[in-house]
């Protein structure tokens, strides 16, 4: 029986270059947090970008225009 354990979240890993690395675990030191919270933190506002991108998207077809913008 295949189950999703929701006492463990899900992990996923990415390589990085060692400066990269370094300059996240700074960041992070700054705010106080840690380096997933970071790529959290980021992962979220890709989505909302793209979220919002696609509100415009469908606005402007609604007024019969194509994106980018026709201007």
């Amino acid at each position: 029986m295949n189950f999703i354990d929701r006492r463990y979240p899900a992990r996923a890993s990415c390589r990085m270059t060692h400066e990269d690395l370094t300059l996240l675990k700074s960041i992070a030191r700054q705010e106080n947090t840690d380096v997933s919270s970071l790529l959290r933190r980021g992962f979220k506002l890709l989505v909302m970008e793209k979220q919002m991108l696609n509100a415009i998207v469908q606005s402007a077809a609604k007024r019969g225009q194509t994106y980018p913008l026709d201007v």
